[in-house]
């Protein structure tokens, strides 16, 4: 395997708008060879600073981000200018895992299809178990590489799509790889279990979205302004910028909050979000950072030059990709006002709730834990999402032989399923880091798998970095449905705008 070097500061900046809307991983441990730059995006309000770091190995891809040289990006972005190092080392350690982890995966690959998978009984996952390639049942029987996870259900190892798992997959010649999974779901952290929480918690965020935007899920609007600490809303006056938020209630007491940043007469809107089985408050700090950070790349020289060629298309053409979908919001949709369309208010918490929830935040909404974990926002390019119908009974079909999982639908909220189990009163509640999972697979109705990515040699095995595939959790589309996703309640389905998140 080829050596991994830190990218000189000056061969950063030229880092794009795609690779700047992500910046929430942190420091897996101290890290001093990777040199961090940190700027202030804003030169009217300096104490907000962006943080990033670049690591080059011709084991890497190419990166647009970067000219085209093989580089890994990290950033971060905050107030508090150590803290935004940490986690801009973090999201690098977190990729360069993964990477690294997936040429190493090459050698030791099971290459069979899902079907002769099953004819021998092995526990793996159905590649049409995932929304996005449910009719495509020809993949049951085409040879694909398969790596090893564990079933955060109970169900012990199973086999997942390798190309589920790996942010540069590289298939055998002849096999398909019909998934690129992008950032979502992948954290780095000090143990496995609050990696394995961050990563549920990112795709979690994901599928409230998705169903808040397409479905017309439960959204709820608290008055008045959101929690935010007084540098942070110090930035939002510097800057002339208004904030509104919406929480996104999810199983078990876990939520998103989703945040708006936009002028004063509600124009030029960009977003963030964040999930969370704790407080509330943390979370729309994280928010409110990432749709500042999203708002800063509408102005670099990539976003520039992709919106000229969007104007030349002309507003008919919908946008394709996270930087489009960003810029299409940003210029063109008021998205605010379709999500708040039907909302219901409710006054802000700042205390963990439900069964999962903390007294503290949850670490990865809270800037000040030296482990927040933070995920990229952006989505596969070759993702799609076609029509489907959810059922509020789907019983999991990921697993060869084996149906543990039920989903349960929540009357009035299309595609999002309850918690609905009896605790024996003598049974201490699990923690979040078992809590989450499970809640995700009831949620969605398959089984949701751990791939450890850790390779000891990116870091000197200081940090622990998993992947979490859910193959029932949807994805916000690259390119948006030709048709309605979901049937919404009495029968009115309906066409929803591009979706906002960059």
């Amino acid at each position: 395997m080829s050596a991994v070097e830190p990218l000189p500061r000056s061969a950063e900046s030229g880092r794009s708008a795609e690779s700047a809307r992500s910046s929430r991983t942190a420091e897996p441990g101290p890290s001093p060879v990777w040199p961090v730059q940190v700027v202030s995006p804003f030169p009217d309000a300096p104490r907000f600073v962006l943080g990033r770091t670049a690591a080059r190995s011709s084991a890497f891809t190419p990166n647009d981000a970067a000219g085209g040289r093989t580089v890994l990006i990290g950033a971060a972005t905050g107030t508090d200018r150590a803290d935004v190092a940490r986690r801009a080392r973090g999201e690098l350690m977190e990729r360069m895992h993964n990477v690294l982890s997936g040429h190493r995966a090459r050698e030791g690959a099971v290459v069979a299809s899902y079907a002769s998978l099953r004819r021998r009984g092995t526990a793996a996952l159905d590649p049409c178990s995932w929304a996005e390639l449910r009719s495509l049942t020809h993949l049951r029987e085409a040879a694909m590489p398969w790596v090893t996870g564990t079933s955060l259900t109970g169900g012990g190892q199973v086999l997942v799509p390798a190309c589920a798992v790996y942010l540069a997959h590289r298939p055998p010649a002849g096999c398909p790889a019909p998934l690129r999974p992008g950032s979502t779901g992948l954290a780095a952290h000090d143990t496995a279990a609050r990696a394995r929480e961050h990563a549920v918690l990112e795709i979690l965020e994901r599928d409230l979205f998705w169903h808040a935007w397409y479905a017309d899920a439960s959204r709820r609007s608290p008055p008045g302004p959101a929690p935010l600490d007084e540098e942070l809303r110090r930035v939002l006056v510097v800057l002339g910028l208004r904030e509104r938020c919406l929480v996104l209630p999810g199983p078990g007491g876990t939520s998103c909050v989703v945040a708006c940043v936009h002028r004063s007469d509600g124009t030029r809107q960009s977003f963030g979000a964040r999930a969370t089985s704790g407080a509330l408050g943390p979370a729309a700090v994280s928010a409110v950072r990432e749709a500042l950070m999203v708002r800063w790349s509408m102005g670099t020289a990539s976003a520039r030059t992709v919106w000229a060629r969007m104007r030349e298309r002309g507003p008919d053409r919908q946008p394709s990709g996270p930087l489009e979908h960003a810029l299409h919001t940003f210029h063109r949709q008021d998205s605010l006002t379709a999500l708040l369309r039907g909302a219901t208010w409710e006054p802000w918490t700042t205390t963990a709730r439900g069964p999962v929830g903390e007294p503290r935040s949850t670490a990865r909404a809270c800037a000040a834990e030296p482990w927040a974990t933070a995920h990229d926002s952006s989505e596969d390019p070759l993702m799609t999402e076609p029509d489907s119908a959810g059922d509020p009974g789907v019983t999991t079909r990921g697993l060869a032989g084996d149906s543990r999982v039920t989903a349960r639908g929540s009357a009035g909220d299309p595609g999002a399923a309850g918690h609905d189990s009896v605790r024996d009163p003598g049974v201490t509640a699990p923690g979040p880091a078992e809590a989450a999972p499970r809640l995700l697979a009831e949620r969605t109705g398959e089984d949701v798998v751990e791939v450890d990515t850790s390779v000891s040699a990116a870091d000197g095995g200081r940090a622990v970095v998993v992947r979490v595939v859910a193959p029932g959790a949807r994805r916000m589309p690259v390119d948006e449905p030709d048709r309605a996703p979901l049937a919404l309640p009495a029968g009115n389905s309906r066409r929803h705008p591009p979706h906002p998140l960059g």
